[in-house]
């Protein structure tokens, strides 16, 4: 199927036209047009190839040779499924490749080209069992019994009211997920503290204290024994404090960003210093931001604002539901597929079952954040915002930063976050890690996976950064070590026991918080 012509992408951008007026007039005789040529292209394009002798001659691949969705042999072995694949991924490139006509900033053009990816990846053929040819083949082959289990396995998802992702009947927090040995030493309405036992017999004077981000539970650094950059961490002499936030319920729901700051992370940190005796902490802080921000406009966050910012939830199958469509290729369609067309229930995966499990948040400081941070960058603005009754301006932290970002994040694009190297006052140490927003992060040395990129040259640019950047093999959390032992101080006796006078052990980690289940 041919590429569509200039003129179908000027005719087609005028449906976005700046001027209301003239988007309504033209809007009908433009798309009406665009469909008309792109159907007379599909119409040459399936003529020219029916009328070849074998798959092989039809006319010019647009396949991705990396897509999955069409990897098997099936759907190129079988002309009339190989033909529909090649038209329906040359049709999306038509409608994608419109957009960048059309007379818009790049964040709206970006907005728009969020939309239509959401239709064609939802369209695909792929995703309907009658015109998928595996999960036909399959049905053949198991006599209906893989569609009895698709059905079987829909029905239960229905019931969940999301899509399985993994077996979670093999995983359970604090019985094979987050049992790094540790307890529960302070607790709020907000929050647990959970004091880590050592692992060594010396350790750095200087406690870390892990702040996870409280839109997810703080296993994802605690998974499996062999996974765990909580365990890890230990086992490098480090005494670990780390906060496990609660997942609020409705009564909570009027909690601010200031509480959050206040009775979450200063409250962790006061309560490090004063087991650990220390005058000061070294402080881990993971963060989302990034593409996300194409979703949230002035018009949504006034809605949300009136609807949840003075009081309220926004539960965490919602944003659970946000952060999955940004990769729906890769995070909801293919369970859909395997699930409900082939019957195939999902296998144990410790990173998805801590994926979905959700987390709810509290509409003001929801709303807060997202205003400040996604909508009007306030945060990078000096004295821009009041938090806690002071102005913040982080060109005055001079503490020594490590800066991790991952090269495939679709979350936070890593360009962004190499920005924070020029942002903060003191001395960076930026490294890029290789794969996605979690994959990059929880990578174990012991796997002997992946790579990343360090001791690149210093300045604005990011590019220049990565190409005089050295990669290394292997994890990034020993070079992570080394670092964060060069602040750790003179090392120390490790305590025999976990807490002390004031804050007394509670509960065996991970604590009660951590189990809590969204609405």
């Amino acid at each position: 199927m041919p590429n569509s012509t200039d003129d179908d992408a000027l005719q087609f951008a005028k449906l976005f036209a700046v001027n209301p007026a003239e988007a309504f007039l033209t809007s009908a005789k433009s798309f009406s047009e665009l469909q008309h040529n792109c159907l007379n292209q599909m119409a040459r394009f399936w003529q020219s190839a029916l009328s070849v002798a074998s798959p092989a001659e039809v006319p010019a691949a647009s396949r991705p040779a990396d897509d999955k969705r069409f990897g098997s042999e099936a759907w190129r072995s079988l002309p009339g499924f190989d033909v529909m694949t090649r038209s329906y991924l040359d049709y999306c490139g038509v409608l994608l490749g419109s957009i960048e006509a059309v007379p818009v900033d790049e964040k709206a053009k970006g907005q728009i080209r969020f939309v239509l990816r959401q239709l064609t990846d939802a369209i695909s053929p792929s995703n309907v069992f009658a015109t998928n040819p595996e999960a036909m083949q399959l049905a053949l082959e198991t006599g209906g019994q893989s569609v009895a289990d698709g059905i079987n396995l829909f029905l239960q998802d229905l019931a969940k009211g999301r899509i399985s992702m993994s077996d979670e009947t093999a995983f359970e927090v604090g019985r094979n997920l987050a049992v790094t040995p540790g307890a529960v030493i302070f607790e709020n309405d907000l929050i647990q503290v959970i004091q880590y036992a050592p692992s060594t017999a010396r350790v750095c004077a200087i406690p870390l204290v892990i702040i996870p981000p409280a839109i997810n539970k703080f296993y994802i650094l605690d998974l499996q024994p062999q996974n765990s950059l909580v365990r890890y961490t230990v086992e490098q002499g480090h005494t670990v404090f780390l906060v496990s936030w609660r997942n609020v319920t409705p009564e909570l729901g009027h909690l601010s960003w200031d509480d959050y700051l206040d009775y979450g992370v200063i409250r962790a940190i006061e309560v490090a210093l004063a087991v650990s005796g220390a005058e000061r902490v070294s402080t881990l802080d993971f963060s989302d931001t990034g593409e996300i921000g194409l979703l949230i406009t002035e018009q949504s966050m006034v809605a949300r604002e009136a609807a949840i910012g003075r009081s309220g939830l926004l539960q965490g199958k919602e944003l659970a539901l946000v952060f999955s469509s940004l990769r729906a290729n890769d995070l909801i369609w293919p369970y859909v597929v395997n699930s409900y067309l082939k019957g195939k229930a999902p296998p144990a995966f410790d990173m998805l079952y801590w994926n979905s499990d959700s987390t709810n948040l509290p509409g003001p400081m929801f709303c807060w954040y997202v205003r400040n941070t996604y909508l009007e960058n306030n945060f990078k603005q000096p004295l821009k915002t009041i938090q806690c009754d002071l102005p913040l301006d982080f060109s005055s932290v001079t503490v020594p930063a490590y800066l991790y970002a991952s090269r495939d994040d679709h979350i936070v694009p890593w360009r962004s976050a190499y920005v924070s190297t020029r942002v903060l006052g003191g001395e960076t140490t930026f490294v890029l890690g290789a794969s996605g927003h979690i994959a990059g992060v929880i990578n174990a040395p012991a796997n002997q996976k992946r790579n990343f990129w360090s001791n690149g040259t210093a300045g604005a640019d990011a590019e220049n950064w990565l190409s005089s950047a050295s990669s290394v093999p292997g994890s990034w959390w020993p070079h992570w070590a080394e670092w964060l032992k060069s602040w750790g101080g003179l090392e120390v006796v490790a305590r025999e026991t976990l807490g002390n006078d004031q804050y007394q052990p509670i509960e065996p980690a991970p604590g009660r918080y951590v189990r809590q289940s969204a609405l």
